[in-house]
């Protein structure tokens, strides 16, 4: 069912965000959260594209706050069924949920236990060595202040980012929808030997490890045996 406004009884509203601005649901589904289409892929062309990846950003804001309770996103792998699986959820929720707790292209939330960790007063994230809070997202991921930040072999980071500029251009997308810089500065300075390790990495996620890690892994271990 198409429908500007919510149905009077139980059932399913079929909407777009622009029209579900100003209403709101108890559960909310939203689909297609994929580079390309959030941001839509003419909004990272042109000299005015900075401004526009903000516009759909705001429009994705748009849509998780129109769930009361539960909120469900999700994003396809690939284009059909069996096909290959190129696709990379949106940047926008990297702020949001970390790669780790992506599931298969799907996430869940429950909006309720959320505010209530809110309000309990979640740990921050803090440095693991002072405990001071971390503000930027490069010290969120790397769990260090600049203080207390490890030694990074320039040598590995100078690879990883050769690798991922090669990578970025083959698939047609941006760099950091490879790996961001924060995410190879982690990558180098842990030196995952493993599947299991790579996925400790704040930023590396199962499609990830699907995606890359096998390239990511020769790399690390070129230079830890060398």
């Amino acid at each position: 069912v198409r429908s500007k406004n919510p149905p009077k009884v139980q059932g399913v509203t079929l909407v777009s965000v622009h029209m579900a601005k100003g209403l709101e649901w108890d559960a909310v589904f939203l689909v297609g959260l994929y580079e390309g289409m959030f941001p839509i892929h003419h909004a990272l062309k042109g000299a005015g594209a900075a401004d526009a990846i903000e516009e759909e950003r705001r429009l994705l804001y748009v849509g998780v706050t129109r769930a009361r309770e539960h909120l469900h996103l999700s994003w396809a792998l690939a284009r059909q069924e069996g096909g290959k699986q190129s696709r990379v959820r949106t940047r926008f929720l990297d702020d949001l949920v970390p790669w780790e707790d992506e599931d298969d292209g799907e996430l869940a939330i429950d909006l309720n236990q959320a505010r209530r960790r809110r309000k309990t007063g979640a740990p921050k994230n803090a440095c693991a060595v002072c405990g001071t809070p971390l503000s930027t997202p490069e010290a969120k991921i790397l769990g260090r202040c600049g203080q207390h930040s490890l030694e990074t072999d320039q040598v590995v980071i100078g690879e990883l980012r050769q690798w991922r500029l090669d990578t970025a251009k083959s698939m047609g997308v941006p760099a950091y929808v490879v790996f961001t810089d924060a995410t190879l500065l982690a990558i180098a300075q842990r030196m995952p030997a493993s599947p299991e390790e790579l996925i400790q990495v704040p930023g590396v996620g199962p499609m990830k490890i699907e995606q890359f890690g096998e390239d990511v892994l020769a790399i690390t271990a070129n230079y830890a045996t060398g």
